[in-house]
């Protein structure tokens, strides 16, 4: 995971890491607690929570000057809860896969033809959107290994300061060396290239 994200992320500092999502909803969480964890272990890296409604911030995406526009959300690509995929706007299906309202594939779209920005999105399958409930186990395990990646492959491309006390990416169960998985249209799940 780690290395697949560097080579996306472009050059140091290029990258600004947008979480999506509502921590009302379970598993939907998931992407604002990527954000609150990295902007606590990892200082000086770009975060944004964009709450459930990313579209709400295209002005401050689109002006921040990052190259690259990484979106961390709850996907339902049909994996295990917990499953970590990273997908790029062509891979989305016209309809959207993600929890919210609004499709990602839009924003992506939009920042693409706009701001000349490449988007990715890196999706985390939630295993309940429940309204009430917090993360599930599978989860925040992947929340901690989501974080540790970025932290990683981010961070040290930008000269970051990482906590010491930040989640490690080379702990169970969630193993950030490992390719992420690609998403194709339709949802399949496809090893990564």
């Amino acid at each position: 995971m780690v290395a697949d994200l560097r080579r996306a992320a472009g050059p140091p500092g290029a990258a600004l890491v947008v979480g999506v999502g509502n921590p009302d909803r379970g598993d939907d969480g998931a992407g604002p607690a990527v954000v609150e964890e990295l902007s606590r272990v990892a200082k000086g890296l770009r975060v944004l929570d964009a709450g459930d409604a990313p579209e709400r911030y295209l002005g401050p995406m689109a002006e921040s000057g990052a190259a690259v526009v990484v979106f961390v959300d709850a996907v339902d690509f049909g994996g295990e809860p917990g499953q970590a995929a990273l997908l790029e706007e062509r891979d989305l299906p016209r309809r959207s896969c993600v929890t919210h309202r609004s499709s990602l594939g839009l924003v992506m779209r939009y920042l693409k033809e706009q701001a000349g920005q490449r988007s990715l999105l890196l999706g985390i399958q939630p295993g309940s959107v429940a309204v009430g409930q917090g993360l599930t186990p599978p989860v925040q395990a992947a929340v901690k290994g989501v974080t540790a990646a970025i932290s990683e492959a981010l961070g040290a491309a930008a000269n970051v300061k990482v906590a010491e006390d930040a989640p490690s990416c080379h702990g169970e169960p969630f193993d950030c060396a490992q390719s992420l998985p690609r998403v194709e249209r339709g949802g399949k799940l496809r090893a990564a290239k």
